[in-house]
């Protein structure tokens, strides 16, 4: 895969010679996709076709962010592949150009985004803004459509056109440049997200040229509001913020020396990028740090930690405590949940809390962590794991989260207790 990963550039699959030579010698097809995923990727990344079956493909806004790869196959007259490939996953994620970056931060600054665009009926303008999106036509009448994250979309037909999504047909809609048609999706992507809660908060003080400046941001996905001054505004809704920084396709790296002012955080895009946040102290800078590294991660529906116990139905009869599975072959499930209720009677009791047992006696990795599993998205865990976390009560100030009964899924049993 050849070319640059920033929005309106190109990228290429090159397949062998010797194939396309074949293709050509037996009259074969050859036949080309492309995948995204919003997410860094590893074995569990979930990959999203993009529709292009060409061998290049024109960055769109929404791509930005995402990492991508492309593939081939060689196909025949019955449409079967004797033949297929793919690229390898691209090392970076497709970033912003810093015009496009500046455009997008003055887009949610000011509130909205608006372009004449060309439609089915006729001239009109398409505006952009917090609340919603319309659709004002020329010669009279405007449609107003609730704002998402998918209500606008790149027109694979029409390299400057755009697609919003309707409870019927899509509305085409042809603008000038394919500048403009990006800003409009990022900027309806940004404030969808931006009516959600911010994942994290807090303040911190901004490079502005000569110094710091100090602010107090909200996280948003890929946008960091910024308002000035220590403390949170007293009426967020109703105060706009005074700066914003677009994380679009962006990584942080803790600086290794403090500054005078503090403990600093690069964070810096690609193409070189940079911005620089300072805080009062090193645990500021890492709770920002894992905040802004880990803005694409699906949110968390709660924190568990839990002690499992394998058996001789388990789904695999080896763990890191026993790895060639000599005692969980020999122990019947029955044995397992004994197990199990002896140790919540021991908790129950105050004896013992779940963390020591886990470390003594789980077959999950997670013991070495005291069987803290830490916070998980939904459909991260198996369904019955999942249910049962989510049944028990979440921790308070006063009262620790609620203990569960024996759980039982493919991995073994289990004894839970919620903590977030």
């Amino acid at each position: 895969m050849q070319g640059d990963l920033q929005v309106g550039c190109t990228l290429t699959i090159e397949v062998p010679i010797s194939i396309s030579e074949e293709a050509e010698a037996e009259g074969l097809t050859l036949q080309y996709g492309w995948h995204r995923c919003p997410t860094e990727p590893d074995d569990s990344a979930e990959w999203t076709p993009i529709g292009s079956t060409e061998s290049r493909y024109v960055l769109t806004a929404e791509d930005v962010g995402c990492w991508l790869f492309g593939e081939w196959k060689l196909l025949g007259a019955n449409g079967e592949a004797s033949k297929e490939g793919a690229t390898e996953a691209s090392d970076e994620c497709v970033r912003l150009m810093a015009e496009d970056r500046e455009n997008l931060k003055a887009a949610i600054l000011e509130g909205k985004a608006e372009y004449e665009v060309r439609t089915q009926d006729g001239p009109a303008k398409l505006c952009v803004t917090k609340q919603n999106i319309s659709l004002k036509s020329r010669f009279g009448g405007t449609k107003v459509f609730d704002l998402s994250a998918t209500v606008l979309s790149c027109d694979p037909e029409d390299p400057a056109g755009l697609l919003l999504a309707t409870q019927k047909k899509p509305i085409a809609c042809g603008l000038q440049k394919t500048e403009e048609r990006d800003l409009l999706v990022l900027t309806s992507k940004a404030f969808s997200q931006l009516e959600g809660e911010a994942s994290h908060e807090g303040k911190c003080k901004v490079w502005e040229g000569e110094g710091y400046g100090e602010y107090f941001g909200y996280l948003y996905g890929q946008v960091l509001l910024l308002y000035e001054g220590a403390d949170a505004p007293e009426d967020k809704d109703g105060t706009e913020p005074s700066e914003a920084l677009m994380l679009h396709g962006c990584k942080t790296e803790a600086v290794e020396e403090d500054g005078e002012d503090g403990p600093e955080l690069s964070i810096a895009d690609a193409g070189g990028e940079v911005f620089s946040l300072c805080f009062d102290d090193q645990k500021q800078r890492d709770d920002w740090k894992e905040a802004i590294d880990t803005r694409n991660d699906p949110p968390a529906i709660a924190r568990a930690s839990h002690i499992l116990l394998k058996h001789n139905e388990s789904r695999r009869m080896s763990s890191w405590r026993d790895p060639e599975g000599r005692e969980i072959k020999r122990r019947t499930k029955q044995e397992a949940i004994n197990l199990l209720k002896k140790y919540k009677k021991m908790i129950e009791e105050g004896k013992k809390d779940i963390a020591t047992l886990a470390e003594a006696f789980s077959d999950c990795d997670t013991a070495k962590h005291g069987g803290d599993l830490g916070w998980f998205a939904a459909k991260y865990m198996q369904p019955e794991f999942e249910e049962a976390v989510l049944a028990l009560r979440a921790p308070t100030d006063d009262e620790e989260g609620e203990l569960s009964d024996i759980v039982e899924t493919a991995s073994g049993v289990h004894l839970i207790q919620r903590t977030g």
